[in-house]
């Protein structure tokens, strides 16, 4: 199931934010967010259930918060979990050569424009 979600495998930066995804292996996709200013990070992953794809965030490596995919297309995600404080939806989609990701709950809301990084 996760599978689909190839799209999202390779480094991708706006020179502040790196987001970096691993090709699937065995049902799961391992990811890592990091802000270059800040110093905040996240371990990410998706994982393939019989409900179908999973991300599973771990800010600063601490608790990690399940999001169940209410969308999977060939270029676009989304998923959900409404029980969050924040983010209760968080978003990808490519398009045009960059990963948009948007982040959201209520009337907050954070998107980032990622191009593939080179190194």
């Amino acid at each position: 199931m996760v599978d689909r979600l190839k799209w999202l495998v390779g480094p991708w930066t706006d020179g502040a934010v790196e987001e970096r995804w691993f090709a699937p292996v065995a049902g799961r996709m391992i990811g890592v967010n990091r802000n270059l200013e800040t110093g905040f990070f996240e371990f990410l992953r998706i994982e393939s259930r019989k409900t179908g794809p999973v991300y599973i965030a771990s800010p600063m490596g601490g608790v990690a918060t399940e999001f169940m995919a209410v969308v999977v297309e060939a270029d676009h995600v989304h998923f959900r979990n409404p029980d969050h404080d924040f983010p209760t939806d968080i978003e990808y989609r490519l398009a045009d050569g960059e990963l948009g990701a948007r982040v959201w709950a209520g009337a907050r809301l954070a998107t980032w424009r990622w191009r593939r990084a080179h190194h």
